[in-house]
Protein backbone atom coordinates (compact mmCIF):
# COMPACT_ATOMS: atom_id res chain seq x y z
CA UNK A 1 0.00 0.00 0.00
CA UNK A 2 2.79 2.45 0.88
CA UNK A 3 4.31 2.06 -2.58
CA UNK A 4 1.10 3.35 -4.14
CA UNK A 5 0.92 6.34 -1.83
CA UNK A 6 3.76 8.01 -3.68
CA UNK A 7 1.43 8.30 -6.68
CA UNK A 8 -1.74 9.17 -4.80
CA UNK A 9 -0.36 11.49 -2.12
CA UNK A 10 3.35 12.09 -2.71
CA UNK A 11 3.55 15.01 -0.30
CA UNK A 12 1.63 13.35 2.54
CA UNK A 13 3.47 10.04 2.18
CA UNK A 14 6.86 11.72 2.45
CA UNK A 15 7.86 10.58 -1.04
CA UNK A 16 8.62 14.09 -2.32
CA UNK A 17 10.74 14.87 0.73
CA UNK A 18 12.66 11.60 0.41
CA UNK A 19 13.34 12.27 -3.27
CA UNK A 20 14.56 15.79 -2.51
CA UNK A 21 16.99 14.42 0.07
CA UNK A 22 18.13 11.74 -2.39
CA UNK A 23 18.87 14.29 -5.12
CA UNK A 24 20.58 16.63 -2.65
CA UNK A 25 22.90 13.80 -1.58
CA UNK A 26 23.47 12.85 -5.21
CA UNK A 27 24.53 16.43 -6.00
CA UNK A 28 26.97 16.45 -3.06
CA UNK A 29 28.53 13.17 -4.19
CA UNK A 30 28.81 14.42 -7.79
CA UNK A 31 30.50 17.63 -6.64
CA UNK A 32 32.90 15.63 -4.47
CA UNK A 33 33.73 13.34 -7.40
CA UNK A 34 34.44 16.28 -9.71
CA UNK A 35 36.60 17.99 -7.08
CA UNK A 36 38.55 14.79 -6.46
CA UNK A 37 38.98 14.30 -10.19
CA UNK A 38 40.55 17.77 -10.52
CA UNK A 39 42.95 17.25 -7.61
CA UNK A 40 43.67 13.53 -8.05
CA UNK A 41 47.25 12.42 -7.48
CA UNK A 42 47.92 8.69 -7.82
CA UNK A 43 50.91 9.04 -5.49
CA UNK A 44 48.78 10.51 -2.70
CA UNK A 45 45.54 8.60 -2.19
CA UNK A 46 43.41 10.53 0.31
CA UNK A 47 40.16 8.61 0.62
CA UNK A 48 37.59 6.29 -0.88
CA UNK A 49 36.85 8.58 -3.81
CA UNK A 50 40.53 8.65 -4.79
CA UNK A 51 40.64 4.85 -4.69
CA UNK A 52 37.57 4.78 -6.93
CA UNK A 53 39.19 7.17 -9.44
CA UNK A 54 42.40 5.13 -9.33
CA UNK A 55 40.51 1.91 -10.10
CA UNK A 56 38.74 3.55 -13.02
CA UNK A 57 42.08 4.80 -14.37
CA UNK A 58 43.60 1.33 -13.99
CA UNK A 59 40.72 -0.20 -15.90
CA UNK A 60 41.18 2.36 -18.70
CA UNK A 61 44.95 1.76 -18.80
CA UNK A 62 44.43 -1.96 -19.19
CA UNK A 63 41.78 -1.22 -21.82
CA UNK A 64 39.28 -3.30 -19.94
CA UNK A 65 36.00 -1.44 -20.32
CA UNK A 66 34.13 -4.38 -18.79
CA UNK A 67 36.17 -4.05 -15.60
CA UNK A 68 35.47 -0.30 -15.60
CA UNK A 69 31.73 -0.94 -15.87
CA UNK A 70 31.87 -3.52 -13.09
CA UNK A 71 33.72 -1.05 -10.86
CA UNK A 72 31.13 1.64 -11.53
CA UNK A 73 28.30 -0.79 -10.71
CA UNK A 74 30.01 -1.72 -7.44
CA UNK A 75 30.44 1.92 -6.45
CA UNK A 76 26.84 2.71 -7.44
CA UNK A 77 25.59 -0.08 -5.22
CA UNK A 78 27.77 1.05 -2.29
CA UNK A 79 26.81 4.71 -2.55
CA UNK A 80 23.24 3.94 -3.53
CA UNK A 81 23.10 6.33 -6.45
CA UNK A 82 23.52 6.02 -10.18
CA UNK A 83 26.47 7.72 -11.84
CA UNK A 84 27.69 7.88 -15.38
CA UNK A 85 31.40 8.57 -15.49
CA UNK A 86 33.44 9.70 -18.45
Amino acid sequence: MTNRLKYIAPEMSGYNKAMKVFYDVLEIVKESYEQHLETFNKEEIRDFMDVFIQKIDEAKTVGNSLQEKITIVKINSIIGVQFKFP
